[in-house]
């Protein structure tokens, strides 16, 4: 494949093994190619080279050559690798190189699924230029060539169903520039994404650093690229997907942490430009589900939160951070394949994900409080890293802002393979490669000694009042894994000169947004409202099923009943039975469930502390009093 300047540049940059494998992988299409250059002008002469036992090419045709002879192609064909996923049980398939009927040598990937459409799959090879014939007994001998040929020993390329790390944690595609420690069980990668070929570089990764060694002075910045960088270990260090929310007033320079992001991978342009990666949140779920794949073990930056106007968004965040999606039919009533992902994703917009959930009349449930995590974004925040003391002008951060909006999409995609390459290569004390699963045993201990070192520098009490000590919840400290992650790439890539800042500075940025968002009581979980939500949903849904009106002998329901409306107020009341198990389904005890209720005024209690009333004649069980007012209240 034909590299650019930029590739080749990056290419020398790499770490030796990492070089010495990539130029390896190309050995295969440069042998073949020579074999064909040499039938090019060999005139009327035969060849057997790289062809199995019984076929010869000559410069306008590949022949059978026992019996009679056949003509399978009227163009040459070389056979030049075999192609399979890694189990080697799907995906199979073989390159096959051609001097096509222009003249020009093209190469092609032929899955063997082609011949199972009554030839119609080997369309791409007669489009490309080889000499097939179209009827079904050339192709039933171009059939049984193709398996001959994969029965030879042929260098071995892995399929993948998107970008990031083998099974063995061996070897990573970015983009398509595959990227191998050890190639003894497969030469290299290649991805089946729509988006492979759009993650390439342009410029060169100093020029890349200077951009931003002298434009990113904040800490959501230094995040920003932290987190990129990050978003390529989630498999390594055995996490799920995460999403962290920048949101924030207009001008406040949330889509310029897309661009960063998005900069270490590949283009960093902005959302609707041409060539931008950055994806819109304004679309339909199976759209997003699909882009999420096709930037699987890279990083997803989604623009515009506001713009999302789906029904149930907490269910579309919820589909996101599990990187599967959901399960859909085609017009034959067949299952589709799903997609996966397994990806940081960078998301901003104006509002929060609590108020965006809140406008919905949802709520953030304890699930998604540590896996969608909103960090707040405001102006003077782009200057963050810099001195207290030291003054800066909004022309100053205009200029940087403008400066990385058009830098960012000159200078791009370097950072990611640099990083990657280090990951695969790091050596012992002694200069040796590491074995694959010992960095990632040293990942582990790397993130849980980061993450306990964040709790308890978040945990202090403060020096002039112990009483204010921060005690984190589960839930939290859940998150800090995350914010540790993020910790740790940063800090790697300032050890291999990736990064243009210290580690000092890495960590205190994702450090301070881990406590501002601890801090931020509008993004916790809250188990109280959680609970009402669920209530009143359960409710609308059962109402009129289970609740009739007490003391109207016409308005009666044979099947279960869980409680009465009022007959003057309708009010509800519903069997303390009822209530008692909504609130063990909502790991809520009934007094707290009471309780909620009451402190926002929807609970009418029979006595100061005593929640739960005395039954009323016709009912068979003590109630709960709830007004009915509960049923319109936006208390989330």
């Amino acid at each position: 494949m034909k590299k650019t300047n930029a590739e080749i540049t990056l290419t020398q940059a790499l770490p030796e093994c990492i070089k010495e494998n990539l130029t390896e992988a190309d050995n295969p299409e440069i042998t073949a190619k020579k074999i064909l250059e040499t039938i090019r002008i060999s005139g009327h002469s035969g060849s057997v080279a790289g062809l199995p036992h019984g076929y010869e090419n000559y410069p306008h045709e590949l022949r059978y050559t026992k019996g009679d002879g056949i003509m399978l192609c009227s163009t040459p064909v070389i056979p030049y690798c075999i192609y399979s996923n890694e189990s080697g049980d799907g995906n199979l398939g073989i390159g096959l190189m051609t001097i096509n009927v222009t003249g020009k040598i093209v190469c092609k990937h032929l899955g063997l699924s082609a011949f199972g459409k009554d030839g119609r799959g080997l369309s791409e090879l007669i489009s490309a230029g080889f000499g097939l014939g179209s009827g079904p007994q050339p192709q039933k001998y171009f059939e049984s060539f193709v398996h001959k040929a994969m029965r030879m020993v042929l260098p071995r390329v892995i399929v993948t169903d998107g970008m990031g790390f083998s099974e063995g944690y061996d070897a990573f595609l970015h983009g398509t520039m595959p990227l191998l420690r050890d190639n003894t069980r497969f030469i290299s990668l290649v991805g089946q994404g729509s988006r492979n070929k759009m993650i390439a570089p342009l410029g060169t990764h100093q020029q890349w650093m200077t951009l931003i060694r002298e434009n990113v002075h904040g800490y959501h910045q230094v995040f920003a690229l932290s987190a990129s960088l990050a978003s390529m270990l989630l498999k390594p260090a055995g996490m799920d997907i995460s999403m962290f929310h920048f949101y924030g007033g207009s001008t406040t320079g949330k889509t310029i942490l897309l661009q960063l992001a998005m900069s270490v991978h590949g283009s960093g342009n902005e959302p609707g430009q041409k060539g931008s990666n950055i994806l819109r949140w304004n679309t339909t779920s199976n759209a997003l589900e699909r882009s999420l794949a096709d930037f699987s073990g890279l990083v997803a930056c989604i623009d515009e939160l506001g713009a999302h106007n789906n029904r149930g968004f907490s269910s579309t965040l919820y589909n996101i951070t599990s990187g599967e999606s959901k399960i859909r039919m085609d017009k034959t009533l067949e299952v589709r394949d799903n997609f996966t992902w397994n990806t940081i994703i960078l998301s901003s917009g104006e509002m929060s994900v609590s108020e965006k959930l809140s406008s919905n009349k949802e709520v953030l449930t304890g699930g998604l409080e540590h896996r969608t995590i909103s960090l707040e974004v405001m102006p003077e925040d782009s200057c963050s890293l810099l001195a207290e003391d030291e003054d800066v002008s909004m022309e100053a951060l205009i200029g940087w802002a403008d400066t990385l909006k058009s830098g960012l999409s000159e200078y791009y995609g370097t950072a990611g393979k640099l990083f990657i390459s280090h990951f695969l290569t790091q050596k012992d004390d002694n200069g040796v490669l590491l074995p694959a699963d010992n960095i990632r045993q040293q990942l582990h201990q790397m993130i849980t000694d980061e993450t306990e070192s964040f709790i308890s520098q978040l945990e202090e009490s403060d020096d002039d009042d112990d009483d204010k000590a921060i005690s984190l919840s589960a839930i939290q400290k859940r998150a800090m894994k995350r914010f540790a992650l993020v910790s740790v790439a940063g800090k790697l890539a300032v050890q291999w000169g990736i990064l243009p800042f210290t580690e000092e500075q890495i960590e205190e940025s994702v450090l301070m947004l881990a406590y501002h968002w601890q801090n931020n009581t509008q993004s916790r979980y809250d188990p109280e409202t959680s609970f009402m939500t669920a209530l009143r949903t359960w409710l609308l849904n059962n109402l009129h099923v289970q609740f009739s009106t007490l003391g109207i002998k016409d308005d009666f329901l044979a099947s279960s009943r869980s409680g009465f409306l009022d007959a003057k107020t309708t009010d509800i009341l519903i069997y303390k039975d009822a209530f008692s198990a909504l609130c063990a389904k909502h790991n809520m005890s009934v007094a707290q469930g009471a309780k909620a209720l009451c402190d926002n005024g929807y609970l009418t209690p029979e006595s100061e502390g005593h929640f739960k009333k005395r039954k009323r004649r016709g009912m068979e069980q003590d109630y709960y009093h709830i007004h009915r007012s509960f049923m319109n209240s936006d208390f989330s």
